[in-house]
């Protein structure tokens, strides 16, 4: 992508100006240790190539950072093939730009697309396919072993497409929708929301009709398909616990449980979650982790209720890594054909959140592999 090899500080000041506001903590996991990440940032604030904007909300300091002219510069010189992607991005309305609630909603996007990019999704508009009937430039033709990203925006402009007839109530949700970006491989299509702070309440309604308006953009561009999930990102595990106690099929300023989506996995806002997307996105990967898990343990029946047995036969084995609310929601403690309650295999950051989403018979455990930093 960069000209520059191991350029960290284009890469960093790149991502900065291309997402417009850019939160502070992000910059730690653009590529890379995250002490070399941090130590670039704070060497582009003194150079004076990014400055932090601080405001508060509900009682919390938000740091965004921006990109300065110098900075811009500075991309020109180094990469002068990646500069128009920064400059397409440059805000006009300056009088808008310290609204606070406008920086909330850039750093989600930010958030969305750096996740995104560290699960090994391409997020380029020349790198994939374009949604729009008459792309006003190339585009890469669609390959069913890739993983894309495309903002909510690319959406909302193939949806509000001059010459395209599309409902007017399809624009409204477009433009209310919470949605961040979606990330498409093969048959799969993943949802990205986020919990933080926002004006916006979650209406499940709305996401819903969403999610059929991007079927039907995606089935006109030729990209079929099947399986639609929502991933909502959260600041730490305690947030799956309180989403889970909201009633389902109810406005809400939290995510509720739909049954319009396959399945509604949960990722943190870190490296684990930037770890755990990329397994989300990537089949191979399930496979491999699934087989590295489940090792010791019996196959299952012809059954899709759980994934194995124990030696005995007593217990049933379910894969919980994946962090799937869904599933969560629908799980009883005694399977048929079952004496003894089920058992959940997970990573060790989600053993106490899972364990308290679940009913209380069945036992959560860190499966082979499960051990994180």
């Amino acid at each position: 992508m960069f000209a520059g090899t191991n350029n960290r500080m284009l890469e960093l000041l790149w991502f900065i100006g291309y997402c417009r506001e850019f939160p502070s903590q992000l910059a730690e996991r653009i590529g890379g240790h995250p002490e070399w990440n941090r130590h670039v940032k704070y060497e582009a604030i003194k150079k004076g190539y990014v400055t932090v904007y601080r405001t508060k909300y509900r009682q919390r300091v938000i740091r965004s950072l921006r990109l300065t002219p110098l900075g811009l510069e500075y991309i020109a010189k180094k990469d002068s093939t990646v500069f128009p992607f920064v400059m397409a991005q440059q805000d006009t309305n300056s009088g808008s730009r310290n609204i606070t609630e406008r920086i909330l909603r850039y750093h989600a996007q930010a958030t969305a697309l750096i996740m995104a990019r560290n699960a090994g999704a391409v997020f380029l508009p020349g790198e994939k396919p374009s949604l729009l009937a008459n792309p006003l430039a190339s585009s890469a033709p669609y390959d069913p072993r890739k993983i894309y990203y495309y903002p909510v925006q690319e959406f909302r402009t193939a949806i509000q497409e001059p010459g395209r007839r599309t409902d007017q109530s399809v624009k409204t949700v477009a433009k209310s929708s919470r949605l961040l970006g979606v990330i498409i491989c093969g048959r799969y299509c993943h949802c990205l929301y986020y919990t933080g702070h926002s004006r916006m309440y979650w209406l499940a309604g709305t996401e819903e009709n969403m999610v059929a308006a991007l079927e039907q953009v995606l089935r006109l561009r030729g990209i079929a398909v099947e399986v639609f999930s929502e991933v909502i990102i959260g600041t730490k595990m305690s947030v799956a616990q309180k989403l889970m106690k909201v009633e389902t099929q109810h406005s809400s300023r939290y995510f509720t449980i739909s049954d319009r989506y396959n399945n509604i996995f949960f990722i943190t806002n870190d490296h684990r979650g930037d770890a755990l997307l990329g397994v989300i996105a990537d089949q191979k990967k399930q496979m491999e982790i699934n087989r590295r898990a489940l090792d010791g343990f019996i196959p299952p029946l012809d059954t899709k209720f759980y994934d194995a047995m124990t030696p005995d036969r007593r217990r049933p084995v379910v894969l919980g890594y994946l962090c799937d609310l869904f599933t969560f929601s629908n799980l009883s403690a005694y399977l048929d054909g079952f004496e003894e309650p089920a058992i959940v295999l997970c990573y060790d950051y989600q053993l106490n959140a899972i364990q308290s989403i679940v009913e209380t018979p069945i036992e959560v455990r860190v499966m082979k592999g499960g051990d994180t930093i």
